[in-house]
C-alpha cells in the first residue's frame, strides 16, 4: 500500500496543509502591520517636513 493512502499519510498531509495556511495567515497579518507602520511613518515624516518648511528652516530640492 502506498504511503499517501495510509491513515498516517493522509494525516501528515492534512497537518502540512493546515500549517501552511496558518503560516500564510500570520505572514499576511505581519505584512498588513508593516504597511500600517510605513504609512504612519510617511505621514509623520511629511508632517515634520511641512512644519519645518513653514518655519523657513528647510529648503527642499528636487531629487
Amino acid at each position: 500500500m502506498q504511503y499517501l493512502q495510509t491513515y498516517e499519510g493522509s494525516k501528515a498531509v492534512q497537518t502540512q496543509v493546515v500549517a501552511a495556511i496558518a503560516q500564510g495567515y500570520y505572514n499576511l497579518l505581519m505584512l498588513d502591520r508593516q504597511l500600517a507602520i510605513a504609512k504612519s511613518n510617511l505621514e509623520l515624516t511629511t508632517n515634520t517636513l511641512l512644519m519645518t518648511q513653514k518655519c523657513g528652516k528647510v529648503v527642499t530640492t528636487p531629487l
